[in-house]
């Protein structure tokens, strides 16, 4: 079976453009679900979320290149994409 070094959600942002929320393997995430599947597919997950940008979560220009801390507070989320984390779902809020 083969490995994946990160995951790679693209979307466009208001302020930045297009940018790419992403995830990678060691960052402690159980799951990543599209708004509305998590009901079907993760019952069990505790509460729903919103909040900033997951702590683990980095932002990148489409070009590759992170955005800064600052700039990074600043950006949207993808708001169709949640996380699962420690069994809390946790959805980026977009503003």
């Amino acid at each position: 079976m083969g490995a994946f070094r990160k995951i790679v959600v693209h979307y466009d942002d208001p302020t930045f453009g297009e940018l790419c929320a992403v995830i990678r393997p060691r960052a402690g995430m159980e799951a990543l679900f599209l708004e509305g599947s998590e009901v079907r597919l993760a019952p069990e997950a505790t509460g729903k979320k919103r909040h900033g940008r997951p702590k683990r979560v980095t932002v990148e220009r489409a070009s590759g290149q992170r955005l800064t801390d600052q700039e990074m507070t600043l950006a949207s989320g993808p708001e169709e994409v949640c996380y699962l984390e420690n069994g809390q779902l946790i959805c980026w809020d977009p503003d």
